[in-house]
C-alpha cells in the first residue's frame, strides 16, 4: 500500500514537471516568435525609410495604402488622416489601411447634395429624398470609419467621424416620415421649425470644439471645420426665422464649400505623385509645423531638419 501511495505521489509530481516543462516551452517559443517580429519590423521600416517613401506601405500603382512599423515613427497633424495633431501610430505587425478617405468622400457627398436642394437645383426642394444617402451612405460608411479611427489610435478622427455619423443618422431619422417627427407636430406645425433649429443650435457645440482643436494643424482642416460650423449656425437662423428662404440659400452655397474642403482632404489620403500629376498640398500652419512639434520630434519626423525624410500624406 504504501509503495502504490508513492508511486501515485511521485506520478503526480512528474506530471507537474512536465506541465511546468511545457508551459516554458510556450513561453520560449512565444518570446522567440515576438523578437523575430519585432526584428521584421524594424527590418521593413529601415528599407522603407532608406528608400525615401517614409513609413508607407504604397500598392501597384503607387498609391499609399497603408502605414506599417510606425511605432517610433511622429507623424504631423494632417488633413489626409484627419488626425489634428503629431500623432503615432501602433499598428504591431498589421496592416490597417487609411479609413479618413472614405469618411470623408461620404461626408462630402451628403453635404454637397443636401446644398443643391437648398439652393433649388433644378427645383429640387423635397429634404425627404435625402433620407437614403444619410443613412445608407454618409452614415453608415462614416461610422465605420469612426471604428477604424479607433482602431487606428486616432481619438480625434474617431470622435469627428462619429460625430458626424450621429448629425446624418439623426437628421435623416428626423425628416423620415416613418418616424413620426413632422406628425409629432402635426397640429403645431410652425413649431417644428423651431425644434429644427435648436437641433442646428445644438450640433454648434461638438463642431465648435473641432474648431478650436484644429486651429494649430492645417489649414484645409481648420478651414473645413469653420465652414461646417457657419453652414450649421445659418442652418440654425434659417429655422429659427421659420424656414428663411435666403439663409437657405445661403446654406446651401456654403455646404458646396464645405464638401469641396472635405474633397480635398480625402483625395489628399489617395493620391500619390506616382499616379497623379500633382498632389493637394498639406498646407501646414506657420505656427503649427514648428511650434507644435517642439520636443516630440522623433528621427523621422519631416519637420527634423538634421534627418530630414520625405513625408506623403496617407
Amino acid at each position: 500500500m504504501r509503495k502504490f501511495i508513492d508511486s501515485q505521489v511521485k506520478s503526480k509530481d512528474e506530471r507537474l514537471a512536465e506541465k511546468e516543462a511545457s508551459r516554458v516551452e510556450r513561453d520560449q517559443r512565444r518570446a522567440a516568435k515576438e523578437a523575430e517580429r519585432e526584428e521584421q519590423q524594424r527590418q521593413e521600416a529601415a528599407t522603407l525609410q532608406a528608400s525615401g517613401g517614409g513609413p508607407y506601405v504604397y500598392g501597384a500603382y503607387g498609391q499609399p495604402i497603408a502605414r506599417y512599423g510606425t511605432g517610433n515613427t511622429i507623424l504631423p497633424g494632417s488633413g489626409a488622416e484627419f488626425d489634428a495633431a503629431p500623432h503615432h501610430r501602433h499598428f504591431s505587425d498589421r496592416r490597417l489601411a487609411n479609413p479618413a478617405p472614405l469618411g470623408l468622400f461620404a461626408f462630402s457627398f451628403s453635404t454637397f447634395l443636401l446644398g443643391l436642394v437648398n439652393l433649388r437645383t433644378q427645383g429640387v426642394t423635397e429634404t425627404t429624398a435625402l433620407v437614403g444617402p444619410f443613412l445608407m451612405y454618409s452614415g453608415l460608411m462614416m461610422s465605420i470609419t469612426a471604428i477604424f479611427e479607433l482602431i487606428s489610435g486616432n481619438t480625434f478622427g474617431a470622435t469627428a467621424f462619429g460625430t458626424f455619423a450621429g448629425f446624418f443618422l439623426s437628421l435623416g431619422a428626423i425628416i423620415l416620415p416613418s418616424f413620426g417627427t413632422y406628425t409629432a407636430f402635426s397640429t403645431q406645425p410652425l413649431l417644428i421649425f423651431n425644434f429644427l433649429g435648436l437641433f442646428f443650435a445644438t450640433w454648434l457645440i461638438p463642431f465648435g470644439i473641432f474648431c478650436f482643436l484644429t486651429i494649430r494643424s492645417t489649414w484645409t482642416l481648420w478651414l473645413q471645420f469653420i465652414a461646417i460650423f457657419a453652414s450649421l449656425a445659418l442652418s440654425c437662423a434659417q429655422y429659427l426665422k421659420q424656414n428663411d428662404p435666403t439663409l437657405k440659400k445661403a446654406a446651401g452655397a456654403l455646404l458646396i464649400v464645405v464638401s469641396f474642403f472635405g474633397y480635398l482632404n480625402g483625395s489628399a489620403g489617395l493620391m500619390a505623385k506616382e499616379t497623379v500629376f500633382f498632389q493637394p498640398p498639406v498646407l501646414q500652419m506657420p505656427w503649427s509645423s514648428d511650434k507644435m512639434v517642439a520636443g516630440v520630434k522623433g528621427p523621422d519626423h519631416p519637420h527634423n531638419t538634421a534627418t530630414r525624410t520625405t513625408y506623403k500624406a496617407a
